[in-house]
Protein backbone atom coordinates (compact mmCIF):
# COMPACT_ATOMS: atom_id res chain seq x y z
CA UNK A 1 0.00 0.00 0.00
CA UNK A 2 2.73 2.18 0.96
CA UNK A 3 6.37 1.87 0.57
CA UNK A 4 9.84 2.52 2.41
CA UNK A 5 11.13 5.53 4.03
CA UNK A 6 12.91 7.45 1.44
CA UNK A 7 14.71 10.53 3.98
CA UNK A 8 16.35 13.82 1.72
CA UNK A 9 19.59 14.55 2.91
CA UNK A 10 18.80 17.48 5.04
CA UNK A 11 16.29 17.56 7.93
CA UNK A 12 14.17 20.32 6.31
CA UNK A 13 12.69 17.67 3.32
CA UNK A 14 12.42 14.30 5.58
CA UNK A 15 9.86 13.07 3.99
CA UNK A 16 8.04 9.81 2.88
CA UNK A 17 8.05 8.28 -0.38
CA UNK A 18 4.80 9.20 -1.32
CA UNK A 19 2.75 11.17 -3.76
CA UNK A 20 2.43 13.49 -1.55
CA UNK A 21 5.87 15.56 -0.74
CA UNK A 22 4.04 18.94 -0.63
CA UNK A 23 4.88 22.34 0.96
CA UNK A 24 2.09 22.72 3.86
CA UNK A 25 2.77 26.96 3.45
CA UNK A 26 3.63 27.07 -0.59
CA UNK A 27 1.16 24.06 -1.29
CA UNK A 28 3.79 23.31 -4.28
CA UNK A 29 5.17 20.32 -5.11
CA UNK A 30 9.03 19.95 -2.91
CA UNK A 31 9.43 15.83 -4.40
CA UNK A 32 13.10 16.17 -5.26
CA UNK A 33 12.01 13.65 -8.26
CA UNK A 34 10.62 16.57 -10.17
CA UNK A 35 13.53 18.92 -9.35
CA UNK A 36 17.09 17.69 -10.48
CA UNK A 37 18.61 21.11 -9.16
CA UNK A 38 18.70 20.74 -4.88
CA UNK A 39 19.03 23.88 -3.72
CA UNK A 40 20.74 22.67 -0.10
CA UNK A 41 23.71 20.82 -1.83
CA UNK A 42 24.05 23.73 -4.17
CA UNK A 43 24.16 25.85 -0.95
CA UNK A 44 26.37 23.54 0.89
CA UNK A 45 28.41 23.00 -2.58
CA UNK A 46 28.79 19.16 -1.82
CA UNK A 47 30.33 17.18 -4.45
CA UNK A 48 30.12 13.82 -3.38
CA UNK A 49 28.03 11.91 -0.41
CA UNK A 50 29.12 8.83 0.45
CA UNK A 51 27.05 6.38 1.94
CA UNK A 52 28.79 3.37 4.02
CA UNK A 53 25.88 0.69 4.80
CA UNK A 54 26.43 -2.34 5.89
CA UNK A 55 22.79 -4.03 4.02
CA UNK A 56 24.95 -3.13 0.68
CA UNK A 57 27.01 -6.25 -0.62
CA UNK A 58 29.33 -6.70 -1.29
CA UNK A 59 31.39 -3.66 -0.93
CA UNK A 60 29.19 -1.46 1.48
CA UNK A 61 29.07 1.84 -0.40
CA UNK A 62 26.72 3.86 -2.35
CA UNK A 63 28.50 6.87 -3.51
CA UNK A 64 26.75 10.04 -5.20
CA UNK A 65 28.22 12.60 -7.89
CA UNK A 66 26.67 16.17 -8.09
CA UNK A 67 27.88 19.64 -9.88
CA UNK A 68 27.58 22.68 -9.08
CA UNK A 69 23.96 23.27 -9.56
CA UNK A 70 23.51 20.66 -7.22
CA UNK A 71 21.96 17.90 -9.79
CA UNK A 72 22.97 14.45 -9.37
CA UNK A 73 25.54 13.83 -12.24
CA UNK A 74 26.50 10.15 -11.24
CA UNK A 75 25.86 7.32 -8.80
CA UNK A 76 28.86 4.41 -8.15
CA UNK A 77 26.69 2.05 -6.34
CA UNK A 78 28.63 -0.64 -4.07
CA UNK A 79 31.56 0.47 -5.61
CA UNK A 80 34.25 2.68 -5.17
CA UNK A 81 34.72 6.31 -7.52
CA UNK A 82 35.59 5.86 -11.01
CA UNK A 83 35.87 8.02 -14.10
CA UNK A 84 34.41 5.17 -16.44
CA UNK A 85 31.12 5.00 -16.05
CA UNK A 86 29.37 8.04 -17.93
CA UNK A 87 27.67 10.85 -15.71
CA UNK A 88 24.08 11.83 -16.16
CA UNK A 89 23.55 14.40 -18.98
CA UNK A 90 21.65 17.23 -19.02
CA UNK A 91 20.10 19.59 -21.79
CA UNK A 92 17.88 22.58 -21.17
CA UNK A 93 15.74 24.46 -23.17
CA UNK A 94 13.67 27.24 -21.87
CA UNK A 95 10.70 25.40 -19.86
CA UNK A 96 11.95 22.14 -20.17
CA UNK A 97 14.92 19.85 -18.71
CA UNK A 98 16.02 16.38 -19.78
CA UNK A 99 18.04 14.25 -18.46
CA UNK A 100 19.71 10.97 -19.39
CA UNK A 101 21.52 8.37 -18.23
CA UNK A 102 23.80 5.75 -19.46
CA UNK A 103 25.28 2.43 -18.55
CA UNK A 104 28.88 2.25 -18.75
CA UNK A 105 30.37 0.49 -22.70
CA UNK A 106 26.41 1.70 -24.15
CA UNK A 107 25.61 4.49 -26.48
CA UNK A 108 21.84 4.27 -26.03
CA UNK A 109 20.25 5.63 -22.72
CA UNK A 110 18.90 3.03 -20.27
CA UNK A 111 16.98 5.97 -18.92
CA UNK A 112 15.25 9.37 -20.28
CA UNK A 113 13.85 11.80 -18.01
CA UNK A 114 11.50 15.04 -19.04
CA UNK A 115 10.49 17.90 -17.01
CA UNK A 116 8.52 20.76 -17.89
CA UNK A 117 7.79 23.63 -15.86
CA UNK A 118 5.64 26.87 -15.69
CA UNK A 119 6.47 30.93 -15.67
CA UNK A 120 6.99 30.11 -11.60
CA UNK A 121 9.03 27.46 -12.05
CA UNK A 122 6.52 24.62 -10.60
CA UNK A 123 6.59 21.17 -12.60
CA UNK A 124 3.82 21.16 -15.01
CA UNK A 125 4.56 17.16 -16.39
CA UNK A 126 7.22 14.63 -15.88
CA UNK A 127 8.13 11.96 -18.10
CA UNK A 128 10.44 8.85 -16.98
CA UNK A 129 11.67 5.90 -19.37
CA UNK A 130 13.31 2.93 -17.82
CA UNK A 131 15.04 0.30 -19.46
CA UNK A 132 16.04 -2.27 -16.92
CA UNK A 133 17.09 -5.05 -18.76
CA UNK A 134 19.39 -4.68 -21.67
CA UNK A 135 18.44 -7.54 -23.67
CA UNK A 136 14.47 -6.27 -24.00
CA UNK A 137 13.23 -5.02 -26.70
CA UNK A 138 10.70 -2.76 -24.53
CA UNK A 139 10.97 -0.48 -21.25
CA UNK A 140 9.09 1.19 -18.62
CA UNK A 141 7.25 4.63 -19.19
CA UNK A 142 5.70 6.65 -16.26
CA UNK A 143 4.23 10.38 -17.38
CA UNK A 144 2.73 12.85 -14.46
CA UNK A 145 0.66 15.88 -15.00
CA UNK A 146 -0.16 18.56 -12.42
CA UNK A 147 -2.77 20.53 -12.28
CA UNK A 148 -2.85 24.10 -10.04
CA UNK A 149 -5.03 26.59 -9.42
CA UNK A 150 -5.57 30.33 -9.19
CA UNK A 151 -3.13 30.35 -5.99
CA UNK A 152 -0.85 28.79 -7.34
CA UNK A 153 -1.61 25.65 -5.33
CA UNK A 154 -1.42 22.30 -6.54
CA UNK A 155 -4.75 20.52 -6.80
CA UNK A 156 -4.29 17.44 -8.67
CA UNK A 157 -2.40 15.25 -10.22
CA UNK A 158 -2.37 12.33 -13.07
CA UNK A 159 -0.38 9.35 -13.31
CA UNK A 160 -0.02 7.19 -16.67
CA UNK A 161 1.92 4.54 -16.87
CA UNK A 162 2.92 1.25 -18.75
CA UNK A 163 5.39 -1.58 -17.51
CA UNK A 164 6.19 -2.63 -21.49
CA UNK A 165 6.28 0.12 -23.79
CA UNK A 166 7.92 -1.15 -27.32
CA UNK A 167 11.32 -0.02 -28.20
CA UNK A 168 14.70 1.38 -26.92
CA UNK A 169 14.68 4.01 -24.96
CA UNK A 170 15.60 7.42 -26.83
CA UNK A 171 15.03 11.51 -25.95
CA UNK A 172 11.44 10.53 -28.65
CA UNK A 173 8.24 12.09 -26.65
CA UNK A 174 5.75 9.29 -25.50
CA UNK A 175 1.80 10.28 -26.46
CA UNK A 176 -0.06 10.28 -23.39
CA UNK A 177 -2.45 8.00 -25.03
CA UNK A 178 0.17 5.24 -25.57
CA UNK A 179 -0.03 5.03 -21.66
CA UNK A 180 -2.72 4.27 -19.11
CA UNK A 181 -3.99 6.48 -16.39
CA UNK A 182 -3.02 4.69 -13.52
CA UNK A 183 -3.85 7.15 -10.88
CA UNK A 184 -5.71 10.33 -10.25
CA UNK A 185 -5.26 12.56 -6.51
CA UNK A 186 -7.01 15.49 -5.47
CA UNK A 187 -5.60 17.49 -2.98
CA UNK A 188 -6.54 19.80 0.08
CA UNK A 189 -5.40 21.73 2.84
CA UNK A 190 -6.44 22.73 5.87
CA UNK A 191 -5.07 24.23 9.08
CA UNK A 192 -5.80 22.33 12.59
CA UNK A 193 -6.40 23.79 15.93
CA UNK A 194 -3.45 23.24 17.23
CA UNK A 195 -1.50 25.37 14.59
CA UNK A 196 -0.56 22.56 12.75
CA UNK A 197 -0.79 22.10 8.71
CA UNK A 198 -2.92 18.82 7.33
CA UNK A 199 -2.60 18.15 3.36
CA UNK A 200 -5.16 15.54 2.19
CA UNK A 201 -4.55 13.53 -0.73
CA UNK A 202 -7.49 11.42 -2.62
CA UNK A 203 -6.81 8.86 -4.99
CA UNK A 204 -9.81 8.73 -7.20
CA UNK A 205 -9.48 5.96 -9.53
CA UNK A 206 -10.56 1.97 -9.58
CA UNK A 207 -13.02 0.51 -7.14
CA UNK A 208 -13.94 2.46 -4.27
CA UNK A 209 -13.00 0.01 -1.43
CA UNK A 210 -9.22 -0.26 -2.71
CA UNK A 211 -8.49 4.10 -3.17
CA UNK A 212 -6.82 5.25 -0.43
CA UNK A 213 -6.64 8.01 1.44
CA UNK A 214 -3.31 10.22 2.29
CA UNK A 215 -3.25 12.42 5.23
CA UNK A 216 0.35 14.58 6.14
CA UNK A 217 0.08 16.71 9.41
CA UNK A 218 3.01 19.10 9.21
CA UNK A 219 4.19 20.92 12.79
CA UNK A 220 4.28 24.87 13.47
CA UNK A 221 7.98 24.15 11.75
CA UNK A 222 6.93 22.98 8.64
CA UNK A 223 8.22 19.24 9.75
CA UNK A 224 6.49 16.02 8.61
CA UNK A 225 5.32 14.83 12.00
CA UNK A 226 2.70 12.04 10.63
CA UNK A 227 1.63 10.29 7.96
CA UNK A 228 -1.77 8.43 7.42
CA UNK A 229 -2.61 5.99 4.29
CA UNK A 230 -6.36 4.69 4.72
CA UNK A 231 -8.08 2.32 2.16
CA UNK A 232 -11.21 -0.33 3.12
CA UNK A 233 -9.49 -2.85 2.02
CA UNK A 234 -5.47 -2.50 1.00
CA UNK A 235 -2.41 -4.87 0.90
CA UNK A 236 0.58 -5.42 3.31
CA UNK A 237 3.15 -7.75 1.90
CA UNK A 238 1.04 -10.09 -0.21
CA UNK A 239 -1.78 -10.23 2.28
CA UNK A 240 -5.42 -8.26 1.87
CA UNK A 241 -6.61 -6.48 5.13
CA UNK A 242 -9.89 -4.57 5.66
CA UNK A 243 -9.72 -0.87 7.12
CA UNK A 244 -6.26 -0.62 6.72
CA UNK A 245 -4.11 2.19 8.18
CA UNK A 246 -0.31 2.84 6.98
CA UNK A 247 1.22 5.14 9.66
CA UNK A 248 4.51 6.90 9.75
CA UNK A 249 5.36 8.91 13.30
CA UNK A 250 8.25 11.64 12.98
CA UNK A 251 9.72 13.12 16.31
CA UNK A 252 12.60 15.47 16.47
CA UNK A 253 15.59 16.60 18.34
CA UNK A 254 18.22 19.28 17.44
CA UNK A 255 19.78 16.93 16.27
CA UNK A 256 18.04 13.94 15.18
CA UNK A 257 14.88 12.52 14.24
CA UNK A 258 13.39 9.29 15.04
CA UNK A 259 10.96 7.54 12.25
CA UNK A 260 8.47 5.00 13.74
CA UNK A 261 6.43 2.59 10.54
CA UNK A 262 3.62 0.49 11.22
CA UNK A 263 0.45 -0.52 10.08
CA UNK A 264 -2.90 -0.99 11.66
CA UNK A 265 -5.88 -2.78 10.03
CA UNK A 266 -9.36 -4.45 10.96
CA UNK A 267 -9.24 -8.25 12.25
CA UNK A 268 -12.77 -8.40 12.68
CA UNK A 269 -14.96 -5.62 11.07
CA UNK A 270 -18.88 -5.66 11.21
CA UNK A 271 -19.55 -3.04 8.68
CA UNK A 272 -17.18 -0.74 6.34
CA UNK A 273 -16.96 1.25 9.41
CA UNK A 274 -16.85 -0.70 12.46
CA UNK A 275 -14.51 -3.18 14.04
CA UNK A 276 -14.46 -5.33 16.48
CA UNK A 277 -10.58 -6.13 16.76
CA UNK A 278 -7.84 -4.37 15.57
CA UNK A 279 -4.26 -5.97 14.74
CA UNK A 280 -1.27 -5.32 17.25
CA UNK A 281 1.17 -2.82 15.16
CA UNK A 282 4.46 -4.24 14.71
CA UNK A 283 6.66 -0.88 14.21
CA UNK A 284 9.93 -0.59 12.71
CA UNK A 285 11.86 2.35 13.55
CA UNK A 286 14.69 4.56 11.93
CA UNK A 287 16.94 7.18 14.07
CA UNK A 288 18.40 9.61 11.45
CA UNK A 289 21.64 12.02 13.38
CA UNK A 290 22.58 15.00 11.69
CA UNK A 291 25.66 17.41 11.14
CA UNK A 292 25.38 20.84 12.59
CA UNK A 293 24.73 21.97 9.06
CA UNK A 294 21.74 19.57 8.78
CA UNK A 295 23.47 16.83 6.86
CA UNK A 296 22.60 13.38 7.61
CA UNK A 297 25.90 11.75 9.39
CA UNK A 298 24.56 8.27 10.70
CA UNK A 299 21.33 6.07 10.54
CA UNK A 300 20.27 3.61 13.10
CA UNK A 301 17.81 0.76 12.55
CA UNK A 302 16.48 -1.67 15.17
CA UNK A 303 16.23 -5.23 15.55
CA UNK A 304 12.65 -7.20 17.03
CA UNK A 305 14.83 -7.75 20.08
CA UNK A 306 15.50 -3.79 20.46
CA UNK A 307 19.75 -3.65 19.58
CA UNK A 308 20.40 -0.58 18.04
CA UNK A 309 22.30 -1.53 14.58
CA UNK A 310 24.36 1.20 13.02
CA UNK A 311 22.72 1.11 9.71
CA UNK A 312 24.67 3.67 7.58
CA UNK A 313 27.35 6.42 8.48
CA UNK A 314 27.56 9.22 5.84
CA UNK A 315 30.84 11.24 4.58
CA UNK A 316 30.88 14.20 2.73
CA UNK A 317 33.28 15.80 -0.58
CA UNK A 318 32.73 19.44 -1.21
CA UNK A 319 34.07 21.55 -4.01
Amino acid sequence: MRRPLFIIIFIGSISTCIAQQIDPVTKNITDEKYYPENKFIKKNRIKYIIDNNRFISPNKIDVWMYDTLGRAINNFYNRSIDSTTPPFIYKKTGDTLIRLKFHTGRSEPHSFEKFVYNQRGQIVSYLECVRYYPQENSFSASYDEFYYDENNAVRTKLHYHKSDYPGIVSEKNIPVKDLELYDVIYYSFKTLKSGNNLIIGKHALGKPEWRETDSTIFDKQNRIIRFNSYALRGTSGELVHDQLNSITEYSYTDSSVAIVDYYIYCEASISDTECLKHSIPDKDIEVVEFNRNKTRKAEYTFYRSGEKVLKSKYEYVYY
